[in-house]
């Protein structure tokens, strides 16, 4: 296994790698290496305290390791295709070309940004985009 001074990584996976597909094969490792930490988070926390011992402890250890490497291969990927999200200005450029979004349109913007490839339903975009549940479904649409 290699390392990249401070974590291991796994066997094929290169830091300087300056090809797009590659990056986005391992931000999709990473996604799912999250996603099933996650879910075993999920399902310790239904558990007895006294038969999960320190196994807790090791999944939250592992999985805010494992999220730090999917954001390194998510801006990877960003960096690759010459993308550039500049949040507090809530500008993206693309190559050449650039638009400033409204807050609301940036606010959807980071979420999607933080979690690709993910479905949401128009009520999480509400829970999780905006943190406002007087929005209703139809003022999202339009």
């Amino acid at each position: 296994m290699v390392t990249d001074g401070a974590e291991p990584l796994i066997d094929g996976e290169e830091w300087a790698t300056t090809r797009q597909d590659d990056a986005a094969h391992w931000l999709s490792v990473y996604d799912q290496m999250v996603a099933l930490h996650a879910h075993m988070l999920r399902q310790l926390s239904d558990a007895p305290a006294d038969l999960v011992g320190d196994r807790r402890a090791l999944i939250e250890d592992s999985l805010a390791r494992l999220s730090g490497r999917r954001q390194y291969w998510h801006e990877c990927c960003l960096r690759l295709a010459d993308v550039v999200y500049d949040s507090p200005l809530h500008k993206l450029t693309i190559g050449d070309r650039s638009v400033v979004f409204t807050l609301r349109e940036a606010q959807l913007l980071e979420l999607f940004l933080q979690h690709p490839n993910h479905a949401f339903s128009s009520r999480q975009l509400i829970q999780e985009a905006w943190q406002d549940e007087d929005l209703s479904e139809e003022q999202i649409r339009t």
